[in-house]
């Protein structure tokens, strides 16, 4: 279960991070698929995937954008084989944490 799922049945939001000018990578990635399938489980989405939805749609033009989908997939799948219930969420990690120089 997902934690927006988690936070559904509970009753409770999922909080999401703000995009600035970023959106259309959101929509993107989620358009391609946050992960591909395999016979071991979640795998991050294949370069091909990634290059056939910009080829596709026209959505993705510089390289930098399709390294950053691909980033996000790794970011997911990596997050989704954590098995520590207490782990501190993605969104959470670093908040309150300021430099002082």
């Amino acid at each position: 279960m997902s934690r927006g799922q988690n936070a559904a049945e509970i009753g409770s939001e999922c909080e999401m991070p703000d995009f600035e000018n970023g959106e259309y990578l959101w929509r993107a990635f989620n358009d391609i698929g946050l992960a591909s399938s395999s016979s071991g489980g979640l795998m991050p989405i294949l370069w091909s995937e990634v290059r056939g939805f910009a080829e596709a749609t026209g959505a993705l033009d510089e390289p930098w954008e399709m390294q950053a989908i691909r980033e996000m997939s790794e970011a997911y799948v990596a997050e989704r084989h954590q098995r520590n219930p207490l782990r501190i969420s993605p969104m959470d990690r670093g908040k309150g944490e300021r430099s002082n120089g």
